[in-house]
């Protein structure tokens, strides 16, 4: 339970037997993502267990039912501002990655800040993974992929997926044709204001 935050599952549980104080038990692990939109003080009360179990004692042939109800620990969480002079994004993730490459028709990679020739009416694609943790995908900026006026734009929508260490990415996948001849110039993409 938790007033004002957002708690969301990430991933499935794992589940697996152990012993603790020399009984077996099964533990069931669950990570949650936990996020707000404001800034305060929030309390986060974990998961209780309410339940009972049979306990038989095997000297006298009884049986006794064992209240097995737990209370959830109780945590204060302070969210603080985003900073005043602060100007972009705020993305406050653990981990951010963002990768950008160019394709063009026949399928050649295209690499560094060269410059490339390609015939008037081919295509390049566009390819921008951006690997975030921390953040679920609703959380994700828009990313908006500017051309020069004189190329038609392609661009298609974002695929998310879910990596093994709990990370999402985003790709995004732009087609673009130049619709004139002479030098272009297409500016990359920097999430921190600007371009590159």
């Amino acid at each position: 339970m938790a007033n004002g935050l957002s708690v969301e599952l990430l991933g499935e549980p794992k589940q697996y037997q152990s012993v603790l104080d020399g009984l077996e038990v099964t533990v069931v692990d669950q990570d949650y993502l936990i996020s707000t939109i404001n800034a305060g003080r929030f309390e986060l009360t974990a998961p209780s267990f309410t339940g009972t179990f049979i306990h038989g004692d095997r000297r006298t042939g009884s049986t006794q039912i064992v209240d097995a109800n737990t209370q959830g620990k109780r945590y204060q969480i302070e969210v603080k501002p985003i900073p005043e002079n602060y100007s972009g994004q705020w993305l406050p993730a653990d981990k951010l990655q963002m990768h950008q490459t160019w394709e063009t028709s026949e399928g050649v990679t295209l690499g560094g800040d060269k410059r490339h020739q390609v015939k008037l009416g081919d295509s390049l694609t566009r390819t921008i993974v951006l690997t975030i943790s921390g953040l679920t995908q609703t959380q994700f900026p828009d990313l908006s992929l500017d051309v020069p006026s004189s190329v038609r734009s392609y661009p298609e929508k974002p695929q998310y997926a879910t990596n093994p260490d709990g990370s999402i990415s985003m790709t995004i996948k732009q087609v673009v044709l130049p619709g004139t001849e002479g030098d272009l110039t297409i500016q990359g993409l920097n999430l921190l204001g600007g371009t590159q």
